[in-house]
């Protein structure tokens, strides 16, 4: 810590400046440099020679689970690998905007694709307004209230549906990809875990990475920023526990006995990221030298969003939460996801290692 203190202080002395001022430039910089990756899809060259329909999407990954469920720091381990892209960048910009379904960028998908809230800057101005969450949908959309609204199946598979999302997916393939014959597209779209079925008629060789998170962790994180908590916190953890529990229902039984598919605790990987990190890649049939892989990169890339999630894997992140959640909101948890929380071996603390680390 002291060297921490001693460096504000030679870095303020030698630039006449604040250190508050510092960050501020950095993040301004931080913002300049993300926007220019992030649009490079309006002006990359290949747009203008490589016509999107020639390129081929092989083998996409999607790592499915809840907001705030930890997808945000494992999907940045798997993008450091040399082949992968995502929806702002590849190997040497790993740690932009990464979700497909609320990006701005792609707000002109089709209703079926998208996660439209208030907070994404995605609204196209003539959204349902829900009466009891207005126009809000983060942490709602698996509710039963909500959820027949983002499902998809196999049998709502239209010829234009699979075209246009396969067009998204190819205009970033065509942006970052370094080699297109090689490339891999890679997403942590949450709402997708509710699509599995489409997904897997779209995309026969998909992979899919289920991660979850200790309930009583992630629905009491989750529920405290909602508005719905302010006016009802007892209604607001019941919302938020019936979204989870939907989420890893649907998930679980969508890929039942599927060899495309992992499934994984956040717990289990933060207690031992680089074993982890080796069944991830092996299930992905990237060999890599974990070790070598982490040396090369000990700090987020510049640019980079959410700038707290890489190393140190932080391995006591739940206990915040697990320590303040009221004796109420453990008991509706419980109520709503009884079956799925036994079966997934979490408990009101902090689990133990598991051996959930398994091809489904």
């Amino acid at each position: 810590m002291k060297y921490y203190h001693k460096l504000k202080r030679n870095y303020a002395l030698l630039n006449n400046t604040s250190w508050s001022t510092f960050i501020q430039e950095k993040r301004v910089l931080d913002r300049i440099i993300a926007a220019y990756h992030t649009s490079k899809i309006y002006w990359h060259p290949r747009r203008f020679y490589r016509h999107n329909s020639n390129i081929k999407i092989q083998k996409p990954i999607f790592l499915l689970g809840t907001q705030g469920g930890g997808l945000t720091l494992i999907s940045r381990f798997i993008r450091l690998l040399p082949n992968m892209v995502y929806i702002s960048g590849n190997a040497r910009y790993w740690a932009g905007p990464d979700e497909l379904h609320n990006n701005r960028r792609f707000k002109h998908l089709p209703n079926q694709f998208t996660l439209r809230s208030p907070g994404y800057n995605n609204m196209l101005g003539n959204e349902t307004h829900h009466p009891e969450f207005k126009h809000e949908r983060a942490f709602l959309y698996a509710t039963d209230e909500m959820i027949d609204q983002y499902r998809l199946t196999d049998t709502d598979w239209t010829p234009e549906l699979d075209a246009q999302l396969k067009k998204s997916i190819q205009t970033c393939l065509r942006t970052y990809a370094d080699d297109l014959s090689s490339a891999r597209f890679q997403d942590m779209s949450q709402t997708f875990s509710l699509k599995i079925p489409f997904l897997r008629r779209c995309f026969p060789d998909a992979q899919f990475i289920i991660i979850s998170r200790n309930p009583y962790a992630v629905c009491w994180k989750e529920v405290q920023t909602s508005l719905a908590f302010l006016q009802n916190p007892m209604r607001a953890t019941q919302l938020a526990a019936n979204h989870w529990y939907n989420t890893f229902s649907y998930a679980l039984s969508d890929t039942k006995n599927c060899s495309n598919t992992l499934f994984l605790r956040f717990e289990d990987f933060i207690q031992s990221p680089q074993d982890q990190l080796a069944k991830i890649y092996t299930f992905l049939n990237e060999p890599t030298d974990v070790s070598k892989l982490l040396e090369e990169h000990p700090y987020l890339p510049k640019g980079s969003i959410s700038n707290k999630k890489w190393l140190p894997v932080n391995s006591t992140v739940n206990d915040k939460y697990l320590k303040a959640i009221p004796q109420y909101a453990k008991d509706i948890i419980t109520r709503e996801g009884k079956e799925l929380i036994d079966q997934l071996g979490y408990t009101e603390t902090t689990p133990q290692l598991s051996n959930s680390f398994d091809t489904l």
